[in-house]
């Protein structure tokens, strides 16, 4: 979350780094191009299930208290003492609905600590006792991370971080068990819940090249082999005529203008040719996590439309999850929040105000490294937070002659910087994309 605001207030350089593009078998096979196009797309079958993204458990007995674990809140602001049981609610919600299935698309745990993960394994067990099964997919936190730490007062110590062996382990009756493929070289899936529904769960994290001495790596890829075998396995969904879902854990269309632009990192390497091939094999929807927003993007294809279905973050506002009906060749898609949790009064204002305070306080240290005046990092920080906690709890849009960023005369000359490098992306997060991101039908042709 540090790096997250460092990039939004001061980030004075943008340095696009590039990367080779995929190159795809449909691109180049005329054959089976001309199979595909000339096929009907597969029918999605009936269906009801839940989504949960950026589940964050934290095990509080690794500490919550003293200095360290304050600084640490001071730099990523989650509900991270309440994850367990802001998890518990919204399972009791979902258990009460009894959906077919749930997707945790990844960030699963605060930083892969083996006990946050068992915490969150033994939550789903109960949920699978009550005739639910879970599925899930790794995020950028949760393998291999070199943050996995205990506190104690003023000092922290390094615990063990899941490696892919302890993730698979971990969530075996989670996915791993029940997958009709698994990918070799990653911890990728696919499943078919529902009879004529393939789900593919795909691992777009890099932990493998996470070195414990350093900052895991945030940025999400299909390695080649991978890639390799997605569209190997979308080919015979198509062959045999399975429809198809993805869930994972980095984002695969833009969600705001700009998004590529300022925040590469939290989309797929490659992203656009990645969803244009997913969208000629004619996958609809794909449900993401990672920016911690509520918010459905979509994009056409050559006539073929993709849908990037991101569900925001249960440790951060408004805390929501979704439930998803297919039925008739559409998908139903409904927002429910946590309202209640035991430790806490009025919840949602809880937690509004927590995920609120929490951008301001990171947004003004991050400014005063850059010689922000105080002055200028007090008028400067409500702007930055209001327009994030409004891309998190989706179909965001300004009232009437709403004041989306201060005057530039209010501020001083660093303070004039910050404005002028990221007045576009405030602007930008403010004016919701298509479709709605909430409550939404949407129609397959």
């Amino acid at each position: 979350m540090q790096k997250f605001l460092l990039i939004l207030c001061v980030n004075i350089i943008f340095c696009a780094c590039s990367s080779t593009l995929p190159t795809f078998s449909y691109e180049n096979d005329s054959a089976l191009k001309s199979s595909i196009e000339e096929k009907a797309a597969p029918t999605y079958p009936q269906a009801y299930f839940a989504v949960l993204s950026d589940t964050h458990i934290y095990d509080t007995n690794l500490g919550v208290d003293g200095e360290a674990f304050k600084e640490y809140l001071n730099n990523d602001r989650k509900m991270l003492v309440q994850s367990v049981e802001i998890l518990e609610s919204a399972l009791s919600d979902i258990a009460s609905k009894k959906p077919q299935f749930v997707l945790i698309s990844g960030d699963l745990t605060k930083d892969g600590e083996i006990s946050s993960h068992e915490l969150l394994q033994k939550r789903l067990y109960a949920l699978k006792a009550q005739g639910i099964q879970t599925y899930v997919v790794p995020g950028n936190h949760d393998i291999n991370n070199s943050h996995a730490r205990s506190f104690h007062g003023a000092t922290t110590k390094q615990v063990k971080s899941a490696q892919k062996e302890d993730f698979a382990r971990i969530y075996a009756d989670f996915g791993y068990n029940q997958a009709i493929k698994k990918d070799p070289d990653s911890l990728s899936y696919i499943i078919e819940p529902v009879e004529g529904l393939w789900i593919f769960g795909l691992d777009s994290t890099r932990f493998r090249e996470n070195n414990m001495k350093k900052d895991p790596i945030v940025d999400g890829k299909f390695y080649p082999q991978t890639l390799q075998w997605i569209e190997a396995n979308l080919i015979e969904a198509n062959r045999q005529g399975k429809a198809v879902i993805a869930f994972f854990h980095h984002g695969i269309l833009e969600h705001y203008t700009g998004n590529a632009t300022f925040y590469p990192e939290y989309l797929i390497e490659n992203f656009q040719a990645i969803a244009k091939m997913f969208a000629f094999y004619n996958v609809r929807m794909v449900f993401t996590g990672h920016f911690h927003a509520n918010d459905i993007s979509m994009q056409e294809f050559n006539g073929k439309v993709l849908y990037d279905i991101e569900t925001g973050s249960l440790v951060s506002a408004p805390s929501p999850y979704r439930f998803v009906t297919l039925k008739d060749n559409k998908a139903f898609i409904a927002t429910s929040i946590v309202k209640e949790i035991p430790s806490v009064q009025d919840f949602q204002t809880f937690a509004t105000e927590y995920t609120k305070n929490g951008f301001e306080v990171l947004g003004k240290a991050v400014m005063n490294k850059f010689f922000v005046s105080k002055k200028d990092q007090n008028i400067l920080a409500p702007y930055i937070s209001s327009a994030f906690i409004a891309h998190y709890k989706g179909d965001e849009m300004p009232e009437k002659n709403q004041k989306l960023i201060p005057d530039s005369k209010e501020l001083g000359m660093f303070g004039k910087l910050v404005l002028h490098k990221k007045r576009d992306l405030i602007i930008n997060i403010w004016h919701d994309l298509k479709p709605q991101d909430n409550n939404i039908v949407l129609e397959f042709k």
